[in-house]
């Protein structure tokens, strides 16, 4: 059985522990659904049960998973869980304060891993309702939280996540597979990690969301004898998820040597989607403004960017097969502007065009995913085998200079001789940059480009390109072996 992803175990775990969604009409049935469930993912489950009338009262529990190809394993401990049926036919569910986990990862790179954390909630209130097949949650948590520790030594991360006022709704269906959705609503998030890299180096990230909502869908499938998540995927299960976030902001701190480096950034309405079935996986995020400050130990004051649109989408095949899957990588990073105190200090007579700078990108292609087997063997093969690229547009333009570009290029797997361990390039792409030999000179004049290095760029570009205008050049690209 191969290690499910952390992120499938931390779901599993939160579903469990903060907001649950199986029920049925009396706590053993409800128990019983948990168990089900947590075993179509491969978790193992032990605990102590007492029916007393109404009252299912379910101590010493153990969610566990051990791999059977490699090391890797994990642990869940509740000490207590009651399900109470109440007179209407729906069932109360209390869970318990607190809620350890230990989870064990090995690879070839970094060796074995302990990730340790502690989940936490006050005063949940869970009521489940409906029929066998078809229920309901409606549930209100002031807060969850979790402490998690990955330190070893003087490397490692440890962290706090604390989840306000949440409140919403689940429900569940039951047929030849779980089904699972719900939404619901939630004050803020507020997240704080430390990383330690080595004695001399500590990064520390602080994060804050305000007024979220979110939605959550799962399609599990049943009754598999080897549950891993590609045979989960294979299998037909279906993950989608949409959260919105009125405010964004955070900081990261990072402390070395040569002093404190501070990157904060704050945005409004953030978007974010992903799915994950046998089409493949797909993530996206936009966000209509974004503050951005840098503060460097060598740098006599703040760096000031703001823009007003960001946004940034992947595909990418969910599966290995023979055939090579979709992929697609767009970015779209809209009038970006540094602010005015920053360019009086190196342009303060405003030689160089100070218009709103822009990043288009949309990048497609195919490509076969490896086996989770070949992501632990070093070398090029790493992460996949690209087929096909369309560099359908490149659209880059800043300090009065523009580039454009598009192209496409197939991939020779028979040969991986001309590039040690890739398989050979096949195809074009053409470049076009206006407005470059100008923003050099300036530079130049302004003290920012020595003149060597201006020179060495003229004649590159001469070398590879033909002038199509006033300062406008073309340049195409091209296997040449």
């Amino acid at each position: 059985m191969t290690f499910l992803p952390k992120h499938l175990l931390v779901l599993s775990i939160g579903l469990m522990t903060s907001t649950p969604v199986f029920a049925d009409v009396t706590g053993a049935q409800v128990w019983q659904n948990w168990k089900d469930y947590l075993g179509d993912l491969g978790f193992d489950v032990s605990a102590s049960e007492l029916q007393s009338d109404t009252v299912l009262d379910v101590t010493d529990i153990v969610v566990s998973f051990s791999a059977a190809d490699s090391a890797d394993s994990a642990e869940m401990i509740l000490s207590r869980v009651i399900f109470q049926d109440q007179p209407d036919g729906s069932v109360v569910i209390g869970l318990p304060d607190t809620v350890p986990m230990a989870m064990m990862t090995t690879s070839v790179v970094g060796g074995s891993k302990t990730f340790t954390a502690t989940f936490s909630q006050e005063q949940a209130q869970l009521v489940a309702s409906g029929e066998v097949g078809n229920l309901t949650y409606q549930y209100a948590i002031p807060r969850i939280g979790m402490i998690m520790d990955t330190a070893d030594g003087t490397n490692g991360m440890t962290g706090r996540f604390d989840l306000l006022n949440l409140s919403g709704t689940a429900r569940s269906r039951e047929g030849v597979a779980h089904r699972i959705n719900q939404n619901g609503t939630a004050s803020a998030i507020n997240i704080n990690i430390q990383m330690k890299d080595g004695a001399n180096r500590t990064n520390t990230a602080q994060f804050q969301l305000d007024g979220l909502t979110y939605a959550f869908d799962l399609t599990l499938p049943k009754d598999l004898d080897d549950p891993d998540y590609a045979g989960l995927i294979a299998a037909g299960m279906n993950i989608s998820s949409n959260f919105t976030s009125r405010i964004a902001e955070g900081s990261i701190t990072s402390t070395d040597p040569l002093g404190t480096t501070v990157i904060s950034n704050r945005t409004n309405d953030v978007r974010v989607n992903t799915s994950s079935n046998a089409s493949g996986m797909t993530y996206n995020i936009a966000y209509p403004d974004a503050a951005i400050t840098l503060q460097a130990p060598l740098f006599p004051m703040p760096i000031d960017i703001t823009g007003a649109q960001t946004s940034i989408s992947v595909a990418m095949p969910a599966l290995a097969t023979d055939e090579p899957g979709d992929f697609a990588v767009q970015v779209n990073l809209q009038d970006y502007v540094l602010s005015d105190a920053i360019w009086q200090l190196f342009d303060p007579t405003g030689q160089i065009a100070r218009d709103p700078a822009k990043v288009v990108i949309d990048v497609t292609g195919k490509a076969n995913r490896r086996e989770p087997g070949a992501r632990a063997q070093l070398g090029p093969s790493i992460g996949g085998a690209m087929r096909a690229l369309n560099i359908n547009k490149i659209d880059v333009s800043a300090a009065g200079a523009q580039l454009n570009g598009a192209g496409a290029f197939t991939f020779d797997s028979t040969d991986k001789q001309t590039f040690v361990g890739y398989p050979r390039p096949e195809g074009a792409i053409e470049f076009q940059l206006k407005g470059g030999t100008a923003l050099l000179g300036t530079l130049v004049q302004l003290g920012l480009l020595p003149q060597q290095q201006m020179m060495l760029a003229q004649i590159f570009m001469g070398m590879f390109s033909i002038p199509i205008g006033d300062d406008h050049i073309s340049s195409k690209l091209e296997e040449m072996w």
